[in-house]
Order: C-alpha cells, then structure tokens, then sequence
C-alpha cells in the first residue's frame, strides 16, 4: 500500500508492505483462513522541490533548446478525454464505457457528455 502526503514536509510518501494470503484449498467455510501480513515501511527519499517551479523551468528550457516536452498539448487532450468518458460513466450511473484517450469516444459523444 502507498500513502502520499502532499502536505507532509519529511515523508510524502510512505509505502507499506501490507497483504493478506487466501488458504488455497478449503471445503467448507469453516476451513476458510486468512493469513495477514505486516511487513516494513519504506520511505524513500524524494527531492524537496517545487512542482510547479520545476514544470516552468522544464517549460522554458524546451523552447530554448528547441526540444519536446515530457508532456504536451496532446498528452493534455487525451487527459481531458479520458476524464470526460469519467464524466460519461457517472452520468450513466457508473456504467463501464470504453476510452479511446487518442481520438473520440467510441459512443458518438461530443465533448462535455452530449450527443451530436
């Protein structure tokens, strides 16, 4: 299990060995066993930096070196596509729709949930 913690100043992020084992064979409930497991935390060490900050700096080295950014206008499209079919789902009562991050969406619908 991983726990972050955007506010933490130390630990923002903290992963637990955590897990639980299911007896492979059983005939009756009875018989039936869960075996836990508490295991170590890690911590590991993460740089104390500015998010934002770091994106500017990225953001102003790409146009002075003429490079392409880890992450552009398309991967912010197939984001936003992706969390419109989100949008989609809950309208629909959580129905399972398909996503099609790189195009539109397999169902006919336009941008902000409406049909055509």
């Amino acid at each position: 299990m991983l726990v972050y913690d955007d506010v933490s100043t130390q630990e923002k992020i903290r992963v637990y060995d955590k897990g639980m084992t299911v007896q492979p064979h059983y005939d009756t409930f009875g018989e039936f066993q869960l075996s836990y497991r508490f295991g170590d935390i890690y911590t590991p060490r993460l740089d104390d930096s500015e998010p934002l900050k770091n994106e500017c700096q990225h953001f102003v080295h790409c146009i002075q070196k003429q490079e392409q950014p880890r992450s552009d206008g398309h991967a912010g499209l197939a984001v936003v596509r992706v969390m419109e079919r989100a949008c989609d789902s809950i309208r629909r009562n959580g129905e399972k729709l398909a996503v099609n991050p790189t195009g539109s969406s397999p169902s006919g619908a336009t941008p902000g949930g409406t049909r055509p």
